[in-house]
């Protein structure tokens, strides 16, 4: 998980499904949809201190093409699972193979792509968690440290699924985030104090 969704508050949404699924015969599952499932050091180390990494692209490339000509059965669903592990392999290997501008571009329309994949998979209702500019319905986004502009996985999802798709942001008003990050109360002018002033009083943090 990133380290902006490690708060107290989070930690309460976890235990509140814990709960649920401990009651209910509809269990409410996590999945995996970006390209960063792997460890932070990893991720490091392969996007910043492996220089040649056209050995590596072509190797996860290699074995996803060696796991999609598998024979299997039509509608094999633990081969469908497989399948989609590798392309998430292959996924990541070539999104940090790339500038950072590029990598932006590539991974929200991979992410997009692997919602869509897992509700067609499960045909169950899926809620897709991330930040706030990646979930929002923004094909032209801009982003300015660092400067970089993408279409948002939120965009695609919104074509494909139309109303159906809903985004909802998130925001806090001021705390330490794990790093540490100190986050000041927002400027007088920002849009969260509206949200801080009508949701919690001024003595109570959202983020601790």
């Amino acid at each position: 998980m990133s380290t902006e969704a490690r708060t107290h508050e989070i930690a309460e949404l976890f235990e509140y499904l814990r709960a649920h699924n401990a009651t209910h015969r509809d269990k409410v599952r996590f999945a995996g949809f970006g390209v960063l499932l792997d460890p932070p050091s990893l991720v490091r180390w392969y996007w910043q201190e492996v220089k040649d990494k056209a050995p590596y692209v072509a190797k996860a490339r290699a074995v996803y093409s060696l796991v999609r000509d598998l024979p299997h059965r039509p509608n094999d669903r633990d081969y469908a699972i497989t399948e989609q592990d590798a392309r998430q392999i292959r996924s990541f290997y070539t999104a940090f193979s790339l500038p950072e501008d590029q990598n932006w571009v590539y991974r929200d329309a991979r992410v997009a792509e692997n919602v869509r994949w897992w509700h067609s998979f499960t045909r169950n209702k899926v809620i897709y968690w991330a930040a706030s500019a990646h979930t929002a319905n923004a094909p032209r986004l801009r982003v300015s440290e660092p400067p970089v502009a993408f279409r948002s996985a939120g965009s695609y999802l919104r074509a494909w699924y139309g109303d159906r798709y809903r985004s909802i942001g998130c925001t806090f008003d001021h705390g330490t985030t794990l790093g540490p990050l100190t986050m000041p109360p927002a400027p007088a002018d920002w849009f969260d104090v509206v949200l801080h002033a009508r949701t919690v009083t001024p003595t109570q943090p959202l983020v601790s």
